[in-house]
């Protein structure tokens, strides 16, 4: 939780000092990933305000996460990542770059009906994407104020040389641009 991430002096920063310290529970994909999202409303949904799916990969800034909840209540049905706009209505998720669920989105999940969404049928993020959609979460707009995306789903040198894989660019609702090196 940034709580204790912020007790161990992880997010202390002069420049976010009047933003608002967002309560967010840290998971790690776990097989099958509903039983863990599951898990999280059972037991902790009254612990924190937004709910972090990340792989053991995956590296997060926290100051970059707060950041983009401060503006945001975890009483709206909304969820937050980079946003693929292919296969899901709305669009979805890359499970790669994590993403991070409001507090409403977790309890509309955990008090889905039986069967709403499908959980082992797909790929992780694309079947999050479409119970999300289900369930009326909507996708919210992850980029910062200059248009640059918080949630990358490939490694560093991918993001800053820009060598994506050509499926990318068809996916990447924001226009990924490709990077020409002289």
């Amino acid at each position: 939780m940034i709580e204790k991430a912020k007790s161990h002096g992880l997010s202390k920063s002069k420049l976010y000092e009047n933003i608002p310290n967002p309560k967010v529970c840290l998971i790690i994909s776990l097989k099958p990933f509903f039983q863990a999202f599951d898990y999280l409303y059972q037991n902790h949904r009254h612990e924190a305000d937004w709910f972090l799916k990340a792989d053991d990969d995956t590296f997060v800034i926290l100051e970059n996460m707060r950041y983009l909840l401060a503006s945001h209540s975890p009483n709206e049905p909304v969820y937050f990542g980079h946003h693929f706009k292919v296969i899901v209505d709305q669009g979805y998720f890359s499970g790669g770059g994590g993403y991070v669920l409001s507090k409403e989105a977790l309890r509309r999940f955990g008090k889905r009906k039986e069967g709403a969404c499908a959980s082992d049928n797909g790929a992780e993020d694309v079947e999050m994407g479409r119970c999300m959609e289900k369930l009326r979460v909507k996708t919210g707009d992850s980029r910062d104020a200059l248009g640059r995306s918080r949630f990358h789903c490939f490694n560093p040198q991918t993001h800053i040389m820009g060598g994506y894989p050509d499926w990318y660019y068809q996916y990447d609702k924001y226009g990924a641009k490709k990077v020409t090196i002289i």
